[in-house]
């Protein structure tokens, strides 16, 4: 997901509304688009939504969208944390749905602790990884 936005009054716009402006421009009409690609980055779906929307309302219906254009498959689905809700999540780990997404800040001080102490993987060069599983979810920490 990421955002653009208009300049001006955008009367024939009637998706640039008024919203959290992730560009620093409060005073300008945004449009959310999301996205979904390949694994070699080419464009598959996407869809624009208001200005207004808030990211974690778009993604059980795109979710749904993609499975009733493309059908049931085994995909890996990459956000970043404003995206879902933990019922979202909840959901998509019942449904056997593969996803990568960043840890909520709220969280993260109470994984830091039981990260300090483990072990850094070497990956391959320049990048080490920590792990910790718990409650059936692998943290990564690169």
């Amino acid at each position: 997901m990421t955002s653009t936005y208009f300049e001006g009054s955008c009367a024939e716009i009637p998706k640039a509304k008024h919203g959290y402006s992730r560009d620093g421009r409060p005073d300008c009409r945004p449009i959310v688009i999301a996205l979904v690609v390949t694994t070699d980055g080419l464009p598959l779906a996407y869809e624009v939504f208001p200005g207004n929307t808030v990211d974690k309302t778009t993604l059980r219906p795109f979710l749904e969208k993609i499975a009733t254009l493309y059908g049931k498959a085994r995909r890996v689905w990459v956000m970043d944390r404003g995206i879902p809700t933990e019922e979202t999540l909840r959901e998509m780990r019942e449904e056997g749905v593969a996803y990568r997404v960043g840890t909520p800040r709220s969280l993260l001080g109470k994984l830091e602790k039981q990260l300090v102490d483990r072990p850094w993987e070497r990956v391959h060069d320049g990048v080490q990884v920590k792990l910790l599983e718990q409650e059936n979810e692998l943290y990564v920490l690169a």
